[in-house]
């Protein structure tokens, strides 16, 4: 997880980003759109599956544009596209419970992304659409259990022995499916074809 600044236009506002190579789209709870009043970009339809379910909900979603920046350097930033809903998680997503103090030697030089006593909720979710470009692939292995993973936003700690915490009973699950409306692309592609391109 990391901390960054979410900005339209002058408007700057602190969140929390969860990186989710699992997840195939990135998203932005209304909430924090609605306050930075972040423009609506168009609509996407998408067929939402609920756990366990053999059949999808067909939602429509706005598609609106935030800018996350860093922190501690402005000109660290990346301007996504994401789809708007209404929460990224029922269950709150606590920071890693890990007591740092103990990795000092470790992490000596790495400047975190979240502080440990940061528990806000998540307002952003990036997805694989946006992934690679947040976070750098380099990380740092602290022990078998906890990595440090560098990103746009400074380094993440990712502690896989703590999360999720083996007494919760939450776990979450979404799948997302993008379709298109194929009598549209059929469409464009047959009028191209005529244009002779």
């Amino acid at each position: 997880m990391a901390s960054a600044i979410a900005r339209y236009e002058m408007q700057p506002m602190n969140c929390r980003l969860l990186a989710d190579t699992a997840a195939q789209r990135s998203f932005v709870e209304k909430e924090l759109s609605r306050l930075l009043r972040l423009p609506i970009i168009r609509k996407e339809k998408l067929s939402v599956y609920s756990f366990g379910d053999k059949s999808s909900v067909e939602k429509t979603f706005n598609v609106v544009k935030i800018r996350l920046e860093s922190k501690d350097d402005p000109n660290s930033y990346l301007e996504i596209e994401a789809l708007e809903t209404e929460k990224i998680s029922a269950s709150h997503i606590p920071p890693p419970n890990i007591d740092i103090s103990i990795y000092n030697k470790h992490l000596k030089g790495l400047k975190l992304a979240d502080t440990i006593n940061n528990d806000t909720d998540v307002s952003v979710l990036i997805g694989a659409d946006n992934y690679y470009d947040v976070m750098t692939g380099r990380i740092k292995r602290i022990n078998r259990k906890l990595v440090a993973a560098q990103s746009l936003y400074e380094w993440c700690l990712i502690d896989v022995s703590g999360f999720p915490n083996k007494n919760s009973s939450d776990s979450s699950v979404m799948k997302v499916v993008v379709e298109e409306d194929v009598s549209k692309q059929l469409e464009t592609f047959w009028q191209l074809e005529n244009l002779g391109i």
